[in-house]
């Protein structure tokens, strides 16, 4: 257990070392802030063109903004957040490949499933601690300048886009266990929800592919129920578990 904790130790100190950290901070409050900022510039942003639309023969009707506009937003940009999170610490262990310290740390006899789970922890920590003070910004934001009551169930669509940031981490892991590139990583990663798109064309199964949870906005106006997603929550959660089994398994069998 103190290989683990050494081992977390370091984690955490090269993400403030390389500034990973306090730039997933900074760009997820941003995206945060974004949202309810967004929402509440549209009409003045669409007013600022009214004039050039009407002479171009396009009427414009009034815009009437509310909490929904701005949770519209915040989840529209949750899929560019889950992307940049992604390009980021797609490197997470092909860095250690290519630096060769693994080599150092499996040799002083820590455990290759210690590895996993410490870089996994690091990861899970980062994308816990960013998403949800995103989720915290934009949602006090909108409080604030809205009537949030009119939303219905805001922590069950919140928690069903933060499942599908934890099957990322996951994917990251089992790739990075896999190949010795990042490029190859993020090739994987990309491959493989490229390929949901596919699988989420059929009516048969649209329902439980993972991709779903990041539409969650039906939710909040009522069009839908948290229960309705629970088919995509589960088929994440069991992916969660393969692609965390599968990293052990790769990373045990993977010559360093």
């Amino acid at each position: 257990m103190r290989q683990y904790k050494a081992f977390v130790k370091k984690e955490f100190l090269e993400l403030y070392r390389s500034g990973k950290g306090w730039i997933m901070l900074a760009v997820f409050f941003l995206f945060g802030i974004m949202a309810p900022a967004f929402a509440k510039l549209t009409p003045f942003i669409m007013e600022a063109f009214s004039d050039s639309l009407s002479e171009a023969g396009i009427s414009m009707k009034t815009m009437e903004i509310t909490a929904i506009s701005s949770w519209q937003q915040f989840y529209k940009n949750a899929p560019l957040a889950l992307i940049l999170f992604g390009l980021v610490f797609s490197s997470v262990m092909t860095n250690e490949y290519q630096k060769g310290t693994f080599v150092n740390i499996l040799t002083k006899g820590m455990k290759r499933w210690k590895v996993i789970g410490a870089k996994g922890s690091v990861l899970l920590t980062v994308w816990t601690v960013c998403y949800w003070m995103s989720y915290g910004t934009a949602f006090a934001y909108t409080v604030y300048f809205w009537d949030n009551t009119e939303i219905r169930y805001p922590w069950h669509a919140a928690g069903y886009v933060y499942l599908f940031g934890i099957l990322l981490i996951t994917a990251i892991l089992f790739f990075s266990s896999v190949f010795n590139s990042q490029a190859a990583v993020l090739g994987a990663v990309g491959g493989s929800v490229i390929l949901s798109y596919f699988l989420e064309m059929i009516p048969a199964l649209s329902d439980i592919i993972p991709l779903r949870l990041l539409a969650p906005i039906s939710i909040l106006t009522g069009g839908t129920e948290p229960g309705d997603f629970v088919g995509a929550a589960v088929t994440a959660a069991v992916l969660i578990l393969l692609f965390c089994l599968g990293a052990v398994f790769c990373f045990n069998k993977k010559q360093i």
